[in-house]
Order: structure tokens, then sequence, then C-alpha cells
């Protein structure tokens, strides 16, 4: 398998191996970041920012709690790119703690890698974390971005802006949100074949829809033809359903 690069920003913390397997990197935290404060960097592909509600966590206890899973998150990303070398993307999580540093819930707020089967793998490995009690004895919410990249001897995807698929987003979107019990905006990446067939494709939300609702709506979207194109290779957009 071609290698692939994968970048996580973790406050400092980088991690770096040869060869084929993954590549991991992180820039520093940024001061407001490091105060907790603030939300995700602007920085596509490398965040975490760590707001208290009731209860705080510091950057270091953090990086100190993800590091023991960073083989299972760098895994998740791997297994997948091992039979489709175009997947790419940033996947930003908000991770809801609660006092005594158990996780009471994760969710993908936003995805471009587009596979479901990565961001379940990410949310999974997240949901097993133990992360410290926090200071003050209330809930925390950690933000927290990574971003994969395909390896430069892999074929690129073209990218579409979603005006391209428009026109089917508007004519099968909102049926697709109410069969699967969707009660708000839905964000979709998906990669496509040059005769409009979805490949592969993955989905998040802002409001934390359940892996069973995003499931559902990707099998929807995976059901419908798209634009086609003359250009060889895949395509990827990404769009939102609502």
């Amino acid at each position: 398998m071609r290698p692939l690069v994968l970048s996580m920003f973790l406050g400092g913390f980088a991690i770096g191996c040869g060869g084929a397997a993954p590549r991991v990197s992180a820039p520093e935290l940024s001061p407001q970041a490091t105060r907790g404060t603030a939300g995700p960097s602007e920085q596509i592909g490398a965040a975490m920012g760590v707001s208290g509600l009731h209860g705080t966590l510091s950057p270091r206890e953090v990086r100190r709690a993800l590091r023991p899973h960073m083989d299972a998150l760098t895994g998740c990303f791997v297994i997948q790119a091992a039979s489709f070398e175009s997947l790419g993307g940033q996947i930003r999580m908000a991770i809801r703690i609660d006092g005594d540093g158990g996780v009471r819930s994760v969710h993908a707020e936003d995805s471009t890698v587009g596979d479901r089967e990565v961001e379940r793998c990410v949310r999974r490995t997240l949901r097993s974390v133990r992360f410290p009690r926090t200071h003050g004895g209330g809930e925390a919410l950690v933000r927290w971005a990574l971003s994969v990249q395909p390896p430069e001897t892999a074929r690129q995807a073209r990218t579409w802006s979603s005006e391209r698929v428009a026109r089917v987003v508007r004519r099968r979107g909102a049926q697709a949100l109410e069969r699967c019990n969707a009660g708000s905006a839905v964000q979709v990446t998906a990669y496509l074949s040059r005769r409009g067939r979805v490949i592969r494709a993955g989905a998040a939300s802002t409001e934390g829809h359940d892996d069973e609702v995003l499931d559902c709506v990707v099998d929807r979207v995976r059901r419908w033809r798209m634009p086609r194109t003359r250009a060889r290779g895949v395509t990827k957009v990404t769009f939102e359903i609502g």
C-alpha cells in the first residue's frame, strides 16, 4: 500500500513514521486554544480547542489521554486507504467529557473524508478514551480535528463545488432526511465515478446525529445518480442536505 499522510493537532505532540506507515505531525497550539476558551483553530487539518462547561481540562491533559489511542486512530484511515487510494479530507470531532473524565458523547461536526467506515471508527475510538477528572467537576468540551491526504503517487480526486449537484440534492434531499428521521441538516461528502455513480460517501452533523441516522442518509445518497463527467478518475463533492 502507498504511504498516506495523516496530520492531527495534539497541541505540539508529534509522531513520525517512515516507510509505508502514515506520517503524523502536529503544529503548536494557538494562544487562545491554550487558554481553553476558544473553539478549533482555523488552520485546516489541525485543530484542538478545549472549552469549559463548568469544568476544564488543559491541552496537555487532553494530549496525554489521546496518546495511547494514536495507533488506533491512524488505523481508521489506513484500513480504508488500502482499498481506496483517493481517500482524503478532514474530520472535526466534538468530545463532551463529564466531571469524572468519561466521554459522555462524541460526534463529527464536520467531515470531508467521505467514508462512513472511517468516521465511525474515529468516533468509536474516541469514545473509549479516558480523560482525567475535570477541574471544577463539571463537563468540558474538546473540539479536535485531523486530516488525511492521499500519497502524491496516488491519483488525486478532482473536486466539484456543491452547485454541481445542487439540482439532485434539492430533488431528493428532503425525502432522505425524512426517511432517516434526521431532524436537521446533514453534511455529505461523496466520491463519484465518471458515470455519476456514488462510489462511497460519509456524513457529519453539528447536531450530533446518531450513527444510524448518518448511515441511513449515506445509504440513500449512494442510490442517487449524480451528473456525469468526461474526465477520468474520481470526483469528490461536499454538500449539505437540509
